[in-house]
């Protein structure tokens, strides 16, 4: 009844899925278990979150009207400065983040962070699938894609991670057209 299992068409269709999910929540175990927030390097505690903090808070003002809307001709040549590239007030996936309560703040961050690391892998699979017509080989290039060392290393530079996953969705997208 195994091999029926492993030979079943629906564990080959949501068996990528499943591995990605999963690989994701292995990186963020520790933090998950122990209810902690996911913070790789002191740059993004010390300089990255407190400006995105601030765009939080600025993109709540936006949606009071207590702040000019996402242009303003006054001041640096129409865009404010939280709208830059480490806070990223114009990404729609920051926009859930921005609207939780400021206790779980962070906890929304590494959430998200996990989110984009599962769906990065599930998106790779999809074009590795589409450029190398093979699932397996395309499950192997997505499962080394997902964990390499580049995913480390965007890791310490939170908002990097979006950067590689919005990346990676867009070659997904391209390739599908």
């Amino acid at each position: 009844t195994i091999t029926i299992l492993f030979e079943s068409a629906t564990l080959k269709k949501f068996l990528p899925l499943f591995l990605h999910v999963v690989l994701a929540a292995c990186l963020f175990w520790p933090f998950i278990s122990a209810g902690q927030v996911a913070i790789f390097s002191y740059d993004n505690l010390g300089e990255i979150f407190p400006l995105f903090y601030y765009a939080k808070h600025n993109f709540a003002n936006i949606l009071h009207g207590q702040s000019p809307w996402l242009w303003n001709p006054v001041i640096q040549n129409g865009f404010p400065f939280y709208s830059n590239h480490w806070n990223m007030i114009y990404y729609p996936l920051n926009w859930p983040v921005f609207l939780v309560s400021d206790q779980d703040f962070l906890k929304a961050v590494t959430f998200k962070s996990f989110v984009e690391v599962s769906l990065l892998g599930i998106f790779a699979y999809g074009f590795f699938k589409r450029e190398l017509g093979n699932s397996r080989w395309a499950l192997f290039s997505s499962v080394a894609y997902q964990m390499c060392s580049l995913l480390i290393f965007t890791m310490s530079i939170f908002p990097a991670t979006s950067l590689f996953f919005s990346m990676t969705v867009y070659l997904y997208l391209l390739w599908s057209v």
